[in-house]
């Protein structure tokens, strides 16, 4: 067998871009890595009972935070960067946002603290210049979202409702 044909599928690319899409729900977020038509990472997390009561605007930042985090940690682990990395969102506010570096005009009054805190987080990481240049963020229809099914799969909402029946704190 000749080596070009052995695929480990968790092994990034570092030459090649990285496409991610993320989407969060009331109760839960998730992140979908692509790289090639391939997924090599897919995380679902759920919300704190505080967090729920967020705007979902507020929600899909908090997502989109942990992807750009997760991007990182593979980034620092590796000791290299992606040439491109691609982040796709179904909002518009958080696409507005993460993409000229401060709360959109047009959202939640409520949520624009939120929102900046956030760009201010992802700032930490990657310095804001990379924004446009090597980093982009991309809004896409619901429908054409692959992390849409990670926050709206039956075992999720089957296990919400078994917390929230036993009085379980998520």
């Amino acid at each position: 067998m000749p080596p070009e044909d052995f695929v480990l599928q968790r092994l990034y690319d570092y030459e090649q871009p990285l496409q991610i899409f993320t989407d969060a729900s009331k109760r839960a977020g998730g992140f979908i890595f692509y790289q090639d038509e391939t997924i090599l990472l897919q995380r679902v997390f759920i919300f704190a009972e505080s967090e729920t009561n967020l705007p979902i605007v507020c929600l899909e930042a908090h997502t989109l935070y942990r992807a750009f985090a997760a991007v990182h940690q593979i980034e620092l682990a590796g000791h290299r960067r992606f040439p491109e990395v691609h982040y796709h969102v179904d909002n518009v506010a958080v696409e507005a946002t993460f993409r000229v570096g401060r709360p959109a005009t047009f959202s939640n009054k409520d949520a624009k603290p939120i929102l900046a805190k956030y760009v201010a987080m992802v700032n930490a990481l990657y310095d804001p210049l990379d924004f446009g240049r090597i980093i982009f963020v991309k809004r896409v229809s619901t429908t054409e979202n692959p992390a849409d099914c990670l926050t709206r799969h039956d075992l999720l909402t089957s296990f919400v409702q078994f917390a929230n029946s036993k009085s379980i704190d998520l």
